[in-house]
């Protein structure tokens, strides 16, 4: 299905109607990234579902009828039948396959970043930083970072610091590397509410207000240091990339006050917002801590989710107490579509 015309994409309905030019203005609106809308920018990067097929072993994906979600919370989680060795040796496998997990999607970023920016993806980021737009995100690539590197070029001050509002401790502070002092550019605010791989901490049973380091270089798009594997573990092998798994319970990674920070902003954001778009978030299951933040905080607010599955469409009406809007469900390339729009 290709693009629509402006004139073809409206969205309206009995109280509300988004015209052109009227996104991306301050709190007006906020943009959930979900892992659809990395598969947008790029075919190598994984869903839950390729996940699956790639950590798990037949038996246990057969076991746990493919859900990488519910086969990560068996391994988090004490059970009552095993020993205390054995709930021990669970754990160690939990954060095996949560490295592996990572290795994965790093992996997939790197192949992504060598099919270079897309036109899309650089429009939408430009019209973020004129809006000074909030974006909630679920992915743990580092790929709307690059972006904004890019853009801005040396204005970014060659590393991603400015999009974050609680910006973790910039890995080099370990090795007594100055940092010249500078507030940055006034730009948008990315939250990455599951964590990012390059982020590094001690791991769950760390304190809960432990140092957070970005291992970034600032190299824009193209490919950096950060990239090799060996480098965070190079420079700091106490520490591993710290993102949120996709599990049911996720209590203890939401401990650290990074995240909780986050969260708390991410609350304030939408219960400020009057549309909240949905870039490829298909609402999984588990999303809970989401659906549980939108039915508190997000009651009569206008949800527009852009994806490529109608199914996605009835999630959201689950929520109730919502207006959902859902003229930018498309068979193919909705993200791109909508940037295209909005761009004009």
């Amino acid at each position: 299905m290709g693009s629509p015309s402006r004139s073809q994409v409206v969205f309206r309905s009995a109280e509300h109607e988004l015209m052109l030019g009227e996104v991306f203005e301050g709190e007006k609106d906020v943009f959930v990234l979900g892992a659809g809308f990395s598969r947008a920018i790029s075919p190598s990067m994984p869903l839950l579902s390729d996940l699956a097929q790639v950590l798990m072993e037949p038996a246990e994906f057969l076991s746990f009828g493919g859900s990488v979600e519910q086969w990560l919370s068996f391994l988090a989680e004490d059970h009552p039948w095993l020993k205390p060795a054995e709930n021990a040796r669970q754990h160690a496998l939990f954060l095996q396959q949560s490295s592996r997990l990572a290795a994965q999607v790093r992996a997939a970023q790197a192949s992504a970043v060598a099919e270079g920016l897309p036109t899309w993806l650089a429009q939408l980021v430009d019209l973020w930083h004129r809006g000074r737009s909030t974006v909630l995100s679920f992915n743990y690539d580092v790929l709307v970072e690059r972006a904004w590197t890019k853009i801005l070029g040396a204005e970014a001050d060659e590393a991603p610091t400015a999009v974050y509002p609680i910006p973790p401790a910039p890995l080099r502070t370990r090795q007594r590397v100055t940092r010249r002092e500078w507030p940055g550019p006034d730009t948008f605010r990315l939250l990455k509410l599951h964590g990012s791989l390059n982020w590094l901490y001690s791991g769950p049973a760390g304190t809960q207000s432990e140092t957070v380091y970005d291992v970034s270089s600032g190299a824009g798009w193209a490919f950096g240091p950060e990239d090799e594997e060996d480098y965070a573990a190079l420079l700091a092998p106490d520490k591993v990339p710290f993102i949120v798994p996709p599990t049911r319970g996720k209590t203890a990674f939401f401990d650290h006050e990074l995240i909780r920070a986050q969260w708390q902003m991410a609350r304030e954001a939408v219960a400020s917002a009057e549309r909240i778009f949905f870039l490829g978030h298909s609402l999984p299951d588990s999303g809970g801590m989401l659906r549980t933040l939108l039915r508190a905080s997000a009651r009569g607010k206008v949800l527009v989710p852009i994806d490529t599955n109608q199914a996605v469409v009835e999630r959201y009406r689950s929520l109730r107490s919502h207006e959902v809007v859902d003229e930018y469900v498309l068979d193919a390339e909705p993200i791109p579509s909508f940037v295209r729009y909005c761009a004009g």
